[in-house]
């Protein structure tokens, strides 16, 4: 998720510049690997799947729980400075994060 963090709204400290408005891929082009809406989904998913299959739990969750602390720890541009064509791109990220944050909480409850 890093890689389409940084391949979508550019990073600062290495000068790479945000994607350009010409270049954004309508979400029929949009890679599910590289979909913010598909990463928000997974958590959900993971978690009805060890809901099934609890004997899953423990040989994956202390792989799973570094991926998760990692996505929500992500640093895209600050709201402020995310171009127009790309606020759409900036909503979907904040919503994989908050989703790989309360998804596993909720379905625990």
């Amino acid at each position: 998720m890093n890689e389409t963090v940084k391949t979508i709204f550019g990073e600062a400290a290495s000068g790479v510049a945000p994607m350009a408005a010409d270049a954004v891929p309508s979400g029929v082009q949009t890679l599910s690997t590289k979909s913010f809406k598909v990463m928000t989904e997974c958590p959900l998913i993971v978690m009805l799947l060890f809901q099934l299959y609890a004997r899953l739990i423990p040989p994956n969750i202390q792989m799973l729980l570094p991926l998760m602390v990692q996505t929500i720890g992500l640093r895209g541009p600050a709201p402020a400075l995310v171009p127009a064509h790309l606020r759409a791109a900036f909503g979907d990220m904040k919503g994989s994060q908050a989703g790989a944050f309360t998804r596993p909480l909720l379905t625990s409850i």
